[in-house]
């Protein structure tokens, strides 16, 4: 996850540390074009004209009263540059024929008013070894417009991974993968970011 905030809804977190996204931090609440904030709501103030749902809580609070003031990484989608949203490299102990789960829990924050041929985000998880081989990804397909039924829920996406032998490390990457041409219904939240075990192995 991305820490926690605190009462104040209109508190930015701190960046990510050096090389773990292509995107620029901001500071404001709705970060421009191409680059990121970390906050705990969206809607603090308005943002664009109002083009963006009120998001009162991160994926993390809806699932643990305990992360009440949970934050998340919003992003406004770049129009150029890098695609990289997050990365990181596992260092622990991986153990082979061992099954672990990476995912995610991603939304869509626009708006569909004034919105009539978005382009939604698609992004690629992916692991791959250290020195650039793909070993496993998924594709989240567009993520379109969020549901105002029932409050605004984040979708979880992922897979389950079988560690091969002869690997000690891996590298985690959530990249997008399709930008539309028209600039509306591509900028989305990003949270829960996980990679864990789903079987007991000894070491």
């Amino acid at each position: 996850d991305f820490g926690l905030g605190n009462s104040d809804p209109a508190t930015i977190g701190p960046p990510l540390p050096p090389g773990r996204t292509g995107l620029k931090y901001s500071t404001e609440l709705c970060p421009p074009p191409g680059s990121y904030t970390i906050v705990r709501s969206v809607g603090a103030q308005p943002c664009f004209n109002d083009e963006w749902i009120p998001l009162y809580s991160d994926h993390s609070s809806d699932n643990d009263p305990d992360m009440a003031f949970g934050n998340m990484m919003l992003v406004n989608r770049p129009d150029s540059g890098s695609r990289m949203v997050y990365v990181d490299t596992v260092n622990k102990n991986l153990c082979p024929g061992t099954q672990y789960r990476f995912s995610t829990a991603i939304i869509n924050v626009d708006k569909p008013d004034n919105c009539p041929n978005p382009s939604f985000p698609s992004l690629n998880l992916s692991l791959q070894t250290v020195t650039g081989q793909v070993m496993q990804f998924i594709s989240t397909g567009q993520v379109s417009f969020a549901s105002p039924v029932r409050g605004y829920k984040f979708g979880v996406y992922g897979f389950i991974f079988t560690m091969p032998a002869g690997i000690d490390r891996l590298v985690l990457k959530i990249e997008l993968n399709y930008l539309g041409l028209n600039n509306c219904g591509d900028d989305f939240a990003i949270d829960d970011i996980a990679f864990s075990r789903i079987i007991t192995c000894t070491l």
